[in-house]
């Protein structure tokens, strides 16, 4: 009866263990996913400084 207990417990704690880890992998995989969409929307919101600056440059010299 107490190595059939001891099974059990042996056995849910794998499962824990396995949720837990499932957990964190998951959790690390949406932490990545949300870095690299920050890391796009910053690309993209330079990118588009950079292709209106130069028009704003060139307003600002051809004035002078």
């Amino acid at each position: 009866m107490n190595s059939e207990a001891e099974s059990i417990n042996n056995f849910k704690f794998l499962i824990e263990l396995s949720i837990t880890q499932f957990s964190e992998f998951f959790n690390l995989k949406l932490l990545k996913n949300s870095l690299a969409l920050a890391a796009n929307s910053r690309s993209l919101n330079y990118e588009k400084e950079r292709a209106t600056a130069p028009f704003r440059k060139s307003v600002a010299v051809g004035g002078t």
